[in-house]
């Protein structure tokens, strides 16, 4: 009997392993998935709330941060809005860039001035203005429109990736800003790595959740 038991104890033991082995195997195999397939996943997910227009003659191309890496540089996503701006002033547009974000990593860095010295380094020397104070969507809109008529502007471009551009531009639409929405082509800036492809789905999943909040606090355009 006691024989018995302690097969049945070794047998529990080998199948707990086993299982927790098989576990550890579908989880691996999962993330392998997720890492590989994120990019595919985020383009199939941003459909639905992806807008956009055809650009026209504008006064000023209006390009949103979207946060900044660790040591305060830009990323691949902000760099493909920049890009996206740059090559629309290159196209006779607009005669100036307004790069919007202000502080972030902890107020360590203001983002339209890293956005203005990436677009210097990728040998833009056009006009450019930093609007430096915004913290979100809704600061976006309200402290450019007061650039805007500050220097004279009445029209803009609005440049921002494919999946935020359908809520940036009812929320800029909402304080009355003339806007015509043009997100950036992904193919602009630089390519993702798998690292970056999975934040860009995070900011996917997070833009439906960002939507439904302006959505209820009646900061969208109807």
């Amino acid at each position: 009997m006691k024989a018995s038991r302690e097969t049945n104890s070794i047998q529990s033991v080998e199948r707990t392993r086993m299982l927790r082995r098989r576990g550890a195997l579908l989880v691996t195999v999962g993330l392998v998935i997720l890492f590989l397939t994120a990019g595919n996943i985020a383009q199939v997910l941003m459909f639905p709330i992806r807008y956009s227009e055809t650009p026209k003659k504008a006064d000023v191309i209006i390009v949103l941060g979207g946060g900044l890496k660790k040591d305060g540089s830009v990323g691949p996503v902000v760099a493909n809005r920049i890009r996206g701006g740059i090559a629309l002033e290159h196209a006779g547009y607009a005669n100036a860039l307004l790069f919007s974000g202000g502080p972030v990593k902890s107020k360590k860095f203001i983002e339209s001035v890293q956005m203005a010295a990436y677009a210097q380094s990728s040998e833009y020397d056009g006009t450019f203005v930093e609007e430096k104070q915004s913290t979100n969507t809704r600061s976006n809109a309200e402290l450019t429109k007061i650039l805007m008529t500050e220097h004279g502007w009445n029209t803009a471009l609005l440049v921002t990736s494919p999946y935020h551009e359908r809520r940036a531009c009812e929320t800029f639409r909402a304080v009355n800003v003339n806007v015509t929405c043009t997100p950036a082509n992904s193919s602009l800036g630089p390519a993702l790595n798998i690292w970056e492809r999975i934040l860009l789905l995070k900011g996917v999943i997070r833009e439906y959740g960002a939507t439904i909040l302006y959505w209820m606090k009646g900061y969208l355009k109807a």
